[in-house]
């Protein structure tokens, strides 16, 4: 049994990672267009303040996934919610899978500080990549955004609170996702698409032309 919906893209071997112990194999629930956490697994950190849902499988006979809990060696770094894991503060800490009160398995998990944003450019069900530059869009167009944590180069696991802002020219509409959001051009202009997560904010500048 599971103890969550496992990760929608498991054709991708390295999105599971097995226990210390081999009793167990763990995987963040990923989107399948989030290719990084798709292929990176609990191998990437966990930003500060991200909040990352995993799926469980036991390995061992008798030990039924949906009856262990989580626990958090350290819980100034990695506390556990549930089937979510949240970074607390930098560091590593391991997070404990029992069963009743028998430790079945352990992982270490890395937590790290982001300090900016990044923002994502999906589209046919494929992420294409960070966009950093301003973007031109026709009336009509449609461009699919998604912000995620980064600690300079690296992106980090974990999903936190999210807003978005956007002037006239675009309209921001909700997409299933909190951290994805749809832009549909609406009027020529230009607009600034500004989104805050994780105490950071990133500016998209983008020009919709007739």
């Amino acid at each position: 049994m599971k103890l969550a919906l496992p990760c929608l893209a498991l054709a991708f071997a390295a999105c599971a990672d097995d226990g210390a112990l081999g009793n167990t194999t763990v995987s963040p629930e990923c989107s399948p267009t989030d290719f990084a956490c798709v292929t990176t697994g609990l191998d990437g950190p966990i930003a500060v303040g991200g909040v990352l849902p995993l799926s469980i499988d036991a390995d061992t006979a008798g030990t039924s996934s949906s009856l262990m809990t989580l626990m958090s060696a350290d819980p100034a770094v990695l506390k556990t919610s549930g089937t979510e894991i949240v970074g607390v503060a930098p560091g590593v800490a391991a997070m404990v899978m029992l069963s009743g009160s028998s430790v079945v398995d352990f992982l270490h998990v890395y937590v790290v500080a982001p300090n900016r944003l990044g923002l994502h450019r999906l589209s046919d069900g494929l992420e294409r990549g960070e966009l950093v530059e301003h973007v031109d869009l026709l009336v009509g167009d449609e461009l699919l955004v998604s912000v995620e944590p980064y600690r300079d180069t690296q992106r980090l696991l974990g999903r936190g609170t999210t807003t978005w802002t956007g002037a006239p020219a675009i309209a921001v509409l909700q997409d299933g996702v909190p951290a994805r959001r749809r832009i549909v051009a609406r009027t020529p202009g230009e607009a600034d698409l500004t989104v805050t997560s994780f105490g950071f904010s990133k500016t998209l500048h983008i020009t919709v032309h007739p």
